[in-house]
């Protein structure tokens, strides 16, 4: 498949190399409203869909919710758990998590109360989503390849989709799941989920649906390997985070190519669109996280996280809050930033 590359600023005239990319981090450089250094904080965080907060997993398993301002409003720890993965309910009133042990829960947040939805569901919980406010997915990691490319564990699920209410595990999928990429991503109306690399297939992001597991479109481009999804607020649009450095945005009704964002140097593995859809945020091993215009594909903003090496920082989670006007961070070693959105340009 031909891709078109878009540009991603509007200076094509920039030195390239480390003098370009110092000019670039000036003029897209965001307002830092807060800056947090905690080595008791891990890179694994989301936002709620509702109120100016976010949640952040710590080193030691537990969540710290942060408001707009980088103040921890809750923190949330059930003794002798460890959790590694959460997930706002759509109405944000609930945290779902799963933890190293395998165990699924529900946190009501305010009432810093937890409920455990299931127990051992498997070895271990590395991801988890809601689809609608009544069924959530988990997925665990399962390797099915061996030396050499050899096929193993064809007979394992790497994760599934269960009923909230009565507990019962509706249909289960295989994918490539990791803890600190995000490996899984379903739709705002809980219709689709977003997975990748489903063994047997060619390489890139599938689209199933959310009801039966079946897929619904296959996202595959032959330069790119595939390391984290985020479906946009129209249901439709899917973002993917590629290797070596690049996003593809797809439409997933058509299997179609939109765009290609171009401008990340490492690995992108977090990604999360804004409410209204037009602007996406991402985040990557080069030490970035970055605002791109949907429509025109350009980056509008960027945070970098200072780093003697300017590469080797990975942003494992990004977000923008309701309003759309602040995004956050997170980046390994413990650091989080807290920022103004830059608006949607044209």
């Amino acid at each position: 498949m031909a891709l078109v590359v878009c540009s991603c600023v509007s200076f094509n005239c920039l030195p390239t190399g480390n003098i370009g990319e110092r000019l670039a981090d000036k003029w897209l450089s965001l307002k830092i409203l807060t800056e947090v250094s905690d080595p008791n904080l891990s890179s694994i965080g989301t936002a709620s869909p509702v109120a100016p907060h976010f949640a952040v997993i710590t080193t030691d398993g537990a969540i710290r919710i942060y408001d707009h301002n980088g103040q921890v409003i809750h923190r949330l720890k059930r003794r002798g758990e460890v959790l590694q993965s959460i997930s706002y309910s759509p109405d944000g009133k609930l945290l779902l998590a799963g933890t190293k042990t395998g165990d699924i829960q529900t946190w009501r947040a305010q009432a810093e109360k937890c409920t455990v939805m299931a127990r051992h569901v498997a070895e271990s919980i590395e991801r988890v989503a809601w689809l609608g406010p009544n069924r959530i997915v988990w997925g665990r990691l399962v390797e099915y390849y061996g030396e050499n490319g050899t096929k193993i564990n064809r007979d394992k699920a790497s994760g599934g989709v269960i009923d909230r209410v009565s507990g019962r595990q509706s249909w289960t999928y295989k994918s490539f799941i990791r803890d600190d990429f995000q490996t899984l991503a379903a739709s705002p109306d809980g219709k689709r989920l977003a997975i990748l690399d489903v063994p047997g297939k060619p390489p890139g992001a599938f689209v199933l649906d959310g009801s039966t597991g079946n897929i619904l479109a296959t996202l595959h481009d032959s330069e790119h390997g595939a390391l984290s999804a985020c479906i946009g607020p129209d249901n439709n649009t899917v973002a993917v985070g590629c290797a070596p450095y690049d996003i593809i945005l797809w439409n997933a009704d058509k299997e179609a190519f939109i765009k290609l964002l171009k401008g990340h140097s490492n690995w992108v593995v977090s990604l999360a669109f804004s409410p209204d859809g037009r602007r996406l945020i991402s985040g990557a091993g080069d030490g970035t996280a970055r605002i791109w215009s949907v429509e025109t594909g350009k980056e509008i903003g960027r945070i970098r996280f200072p780093d003697r090496n300017r590469s080797s920082v990975y942003v494992h989670s990004v977000g923008f809050l309701p309003d759309g006007k602040t995004v956050f961070a997170l980046a390994e070693g413990g650091k989080l930033i807290i920022a103004k959105a830059p608006k949607p340009k044209a």
